[in-house]
């Protein structure tokens, strides 16, 4: 609400040194964060895994939820906007979560789902989200699987599958919209998924070790039958719910994962990080400080 602060200055003997009056306008702004692990941040843990073994450490450990990811940057970059205005964050984003799997139904990473605890915080506080932010649609069309078919010599019953992949996505994207709909959010920002493939040239590139088992070939055909189909159907949804899809090709166009730029997590990467593979064919903390700012452009 709207308020006005009155400052009194006094001495030890209560004899007033001055004054001040000033009006602020405080308004609290909700910002919700739903998906998969591209908006967790997944790759890029607040403390690394040390050469002793110490265990990387997340702000959820769980989900692998990071303060690098481009969703927790862009609340941060809001809340330095206006300091006087606090921002809520509901960082829910979960590393393997689809819509089916973690964002609409619970999971054992996730025992409430991310909707639900937003309803609930809607219902409870009578609020509506200032802005939610939306990375979903990765695993609906299964990502990971995708990358083993490809790296094991089963392109063609891959690419065989995808019509009734994107079919699936395509409904559990619509009952999301249904579901945020009733929480009527003032914005929804919903970046495009990003390209690991491209070198330093912008060029298909799998000479590194992470794709050599690819291969350029099946690069160029996933990019064009899966990247490109599953951005196209986001940009559709979001027309269709009045959304904003964000562009972010610049971020890669130069920097996939075979380039002496990479702005992706090999598997290397992910190993000296946190201990695992999990992180690999994932934005850097660089990619997404640069995919924050996008998004701050776009919203305003």
């Amino acid at each position: 609400g709207h308020y006005t602060i009155n400052l009194v200055v006094r001495d030890r003997d209560e004899t007033i040194l001055g004054t001040g009056t000033t009006s602020i306008q405080v308004r609290d702004r909700w910002i919700v964060a739903l998906g998969d692990s591209y908006c967790s941040g997944e790759g890029n843990p607040d403390i690394p895994e040390d050469a002793e073994g110490r265990r990387a450490v997340w702000m959820n450990d769980r989900c692998h939820r990071s303060s690098s990811s481009w969703a927790s940057r862009l609340s941060d970059r809001v809340h330095r906007s206006d300091p006087s205005s606090p921002v809520i964050f509901s960082f829910l984003c979960c590393t393997g979560a689809s819509v089916e799997q973690g964002v609409l139904r619970s999971t054992p990473q996730q025992p409430i789902p991310q909707m639900a605890v937003v309803e609930q915080i809607a219902n409870k506080f009578e609020l509506r989200p200032d802005l939610v932010l939306l990375s979903v649609g990765g695993n609906d069309i299964g990502y990971a699987e995708i990358l083993h078919a490809l790296g094991n010599g089963h392109e063609t019953t891959l690419f065989g599958t995808m019509h009734l992949r994107f079919m699936f996505a395509s409904q559990q994207l619509d009952q999301l919209a249904t579901r945020l709909s009733s929480l009527r959010p003032r914005r929804v920002l919903f970046p495009h998924y990003f390209d690991p493939s491209r070198d330093e040239h912008g060029n298909f590139d799998a000479s590194c070790q992470d794709l050599q088992h690819i291969g350029s070939s099946n690069l160029r055909h996933a990019e064009e039958m899966i990247l490109r189909r599953l951005n196209r159907m986001i940009s559709a949804k979001c027309v269709e719910n009045g959304w904003t899809h964000v562009d972010v090709s610049s971020v890669f166009q130069k920097a996939g994962i075979c380039s002496r730029h990479s702005r992706i997590r090999t598997m290397a990467d992910s190993k000296r990080l946190e201990g695992s593979t999990l992180g690999a064919f994932h934005p850097t903390a660089e990619a997404h400080a640069e995919i924050a700012r996008l998004l701050w452009t776009a919203g305003h």
